[in-house]
């Protein structure tokens, strides 16, 4: 079906405008290239239907994120839905949701590492699984008999390939973050959802805790000192990168989506902090200082850390994925 584009634009979150001024050592990816290429090579020829843009529509969602305030933002969680906002799930925020009497709507899984097939330990009849091309077979395997749909992560290089040969170019990738919570975001997006209330996506430690529930994959990432907008924060380095990914988004796509987050993690304290008029004065007055005198003083108030040492983009062996430039359609409408 014909396609009219709203947006083709060159999604970065790797630019400079966006990028904080830690110094950056380069970073890695949690799963081999050649490990998601494979699952990628099984996972297509599975036959499930692809994803596919839609009109844009009014209706709200819930984004639940895995970071820690998700608990505590439980009780706001609840209203919602008593209000009728369904619930998107990431990762095992499925699993953690149901064990709170919550059923998700729908599940969007990014991640390739084998071990997410707990994640959907108890799949839902009821719920729509969203889940990337480069994730593990096993993960598909046990989504078998269940609402399932297929998306494709950033195309390039061989997998891009394979994408073009195999659906004769008729498919849609879909960017927008290194880990799930803001994929997920660009994911609904796609599918025609405008209106976000996004839970647990805290890009920071909270009581000294990285999720709501046992993961310990993430026990044992260095933790580093961070400062955004005048507050402290303690981060794991793939919680730094998904904080840069997050101003890239925003920055880039922001007025093609609502959000509200919830917690006091650190984009919620950026906005919160956003729309306050004395910081954007101030963030108007480093600019043209930076401009000036060659300094990059408003990229710091946005996020620093005082060790030239960290680096955001050196300690992310726990993101699901580096996104790379690409020119994607993702905002695009539906012939009906």
């Amino acid at each position: 079906m014909p396609l009219e584009n709203l947006l083709e634009h060159s999604l970065n979150p790797f630019s400079k405008e966006v990028r904080n001024p830690m110094r950056c050592k380069g970073g890695k990816i949690n799963t081999p290239e050649e490990e998601r290429f494979e699952n990628l090579k099984v996972n297509i020829r599975l036959g499930l239907p692809q994803l596919q843009p839609h009109f844009p529509n009014k209706i709200p969602v819930a984004i639940c994120a895995g970071g820690p305030s998700l608990e505590t933002e439980l009780p706001r969680l609840r209203e919602l839905i008593a209000e009728g906002v369904k619930v998107v799930a990431c990762n095992n925020t499925h699993e953690w949701l149901q064990e709170n009497g919550i059923t998700p709507s729908a599940m969007v899984l990014l991640d390739s590492r084998q071990f997410n097939v707990r994640f959907v330990a108890n799949p839902v009849r009821t719920c729509k699984y969203l889940i990337s091309n480069q994730c593990h077979p096993d993960v598909f395997a046990a989504l078998s008999d269940y609402d399932t749909y297929i998306w494709h992560t950033n195309p390039s290089g061989e997998s891009k390939k394979e994408l073009d040969t195999f659906y004769n170019k008729h498919y849609h990738g879909v960017v927008g973050g290194s880990t799930i919570g803001l994929r997920a975001i660009v994911v609904m997006r796609m599918l025609g959802y405008q209106f976000f209330h996004v839970f647990g996506l805290d890009s920071c430690m909270v009581d000294g805790e990285h999720h709501p529930y046992k993961q310990p994959e993430n026990d044992n990432a260095k933790i580093h000192e961070v400062y955004c907008c005048g507050k402290k924060f303690y981060c794991a380095g793939w919680q730094i990168k998904q904080y840069e990914d997050f101003l890239g988004l925003f920055r880039f796509v922001g007025e093609y989506f609502h959000l509200e987050i919830y917690g006091d993690g650190i984009p919620a304290h950026f906005l919160k902090s956003l729309a306050k008029p004395s910081f954007r004065r101030k963030l108007w007055l480093l600019d043209k200082v930076d401009k000036l005198l060659g300094r990059d003083l408003r990229k710091k108030y946005l996020l620093d850390t005082p060790s030239e040492e960290t680096s955001a983009s050196s300690s992310i062996e726990n993101s699901e994925e580096v996104p790379k430039v690409v020119d994607l359609p993702f905002f695009a409408r539906k012939e009906m």
